[in-house]
């Protein structure tokens, strides 16, 4: 078999991991069952990833490395926040649908970190970056006028109207998702103005 670099071999397992665990769940995300769909040897896959944990935040660093820069595309500094929201909601959308498995599995690791103690912190520092990456983006878009909105309390309203979409995308399997973004951003638009934050 030829040499695969380290790189490679770490986004075949990745790539494999996320497959995996959104066709047959966390519980059957087994070394095992991975390294097969991977096509790459067990042992290659324990080389690559010390643990299943590893491994798992590597699926979520996948995502966070993904998103946020697609989300990011259409931001123009000083655009403002009601269309910095609108591009930020609508390059999340875009990178969303690129992958319906990388959501799905996204959604199931969260649920079983949560559900693990030693594991908890991933679904805290995940959730935490989004918010972060968000905030930075919107910070891009905001004008001078618009220093007192709160912008953590605008990125994690974009981040909760995606999650809630996502599932019932996942879930209906169906093709409504862009024109119910398009909705949700008439929404998001008309809440900006209560989004200050108190003195």
């Amino acid at each position: 078999m030829p040499h695969v670099p380290l790189r490679e071999r770490q986004k075949k397992f990745v790539d494999a991991a996320i497959r995996v665990i959104a066709a047959e769940g966390v519980a059957k995300a087994t070394t095992r069952r991975i390294a097969e769909v991977a096509e790459m040897p067990a042992a290659s896959l324990h080389y690559c990833f010390h643990t299943k944990e590893e491994l798992f935040q590597a699926v979520f660093e996948q995502a966070l490395s993904e998103g946020p820069t697609k989300a990011g595309r259409d931001v123009i500094p000083g655009m403002g926040l009601r269309d910095g929201a609108a591009a930020v909601l609508r390059g999340y959308l875009d990178w969303m649908l690129l992958d319906r498995d990388l959501q799905q599995a996204q959604y199931e690791l969260i649920f079983w970190a949560l559900r693990n103690p030693d594991s908890r912190h991933l679904a805290r520092q995940t959730y935490r970056s989004y918010i972060d990456a968000t905030v930075e983006l919107l910070s891009q878009a905001r004008v001078p006028d618009e220093a007192g909105i709160d912008l953590e309390m605008l990125a994690r309203q974009i981040l909760a109207t995606l999650d809630g979409h996502a599932m019932q995308w996942i879930a209906l399997d169906d093709d409504r998702m862009a024109a119910v973004i398009e909705n949700a951003i008439v929404e998001v638009r008309a809440v900006l103005p209560p989004l200050r934050k108190e003195a």
